[in-house]
């Protein structure tokens, strides 16, 4: 309440001891109809606070919501460093990327592997090899690279 025009620190203590006050008339009271006159006039007193109630409330979900806008913003900085992180690791790996690639993709050397597989598994290992180094070559390819 405090900054709230008409409200400061006497005035919300004076309400408090008003509003106890009433509470007391209220639960005393043996008629319901002067029951219901003290529950009117701690409604009216109350009725003052509710627009600081409702601000409040306010403040509270745009906060919230404020927390939740800066969470969403952190995670897509992590993503973004990851992916960053991700790149220069691509990077940095592609000589040793390229080195593989000449390895596998070498004929005389994929034609001796395969020819090795043949004369000691048989042909039908061998041309299992040839299937999975042609899904490797896709996989090469997919890439880009030189």
């Amino acid at each position: 309440a405090a900054g709230t025009p008409g409200f400061n620190a006497q005035r919300v203590i004076q309400d408090c001891l008003t509003l106890d006050e009433l509470n007391g008339l209220i639960v005393n009271a043996t008629e319901p109809e002067i029951a219901r006159v003290y529950q009117l006039k701690r409604a009216k007193l109350l009725s003052a606070y509710f627009p600081v109630q409702r601000q409040m409330e306010l403040n509270q979900t745009y906060e919230k919501a404020l927390g939740q806008f800066l969470a969403t913003v952190e995670q897509q900085a992590n993503i973004s460093s990851n992916h960053a992180k991700a790149f220069i690791g691509y990077a940095q790996a592609q000589p040793a990327f390229d080195s593989l690639k000449s390895v596998i993709q070498n004929e005389g050397l994929r034609g001796a592997v395969l020819d090795l597989v043949s004369k000691n598994k048989g042909p039908a290992a061998a041309n299992e090899l040839k299937a999975n180094l042609g899904k490797a070559d896709q996989i090469i390819g997919l890439f880009g690279t030189n």
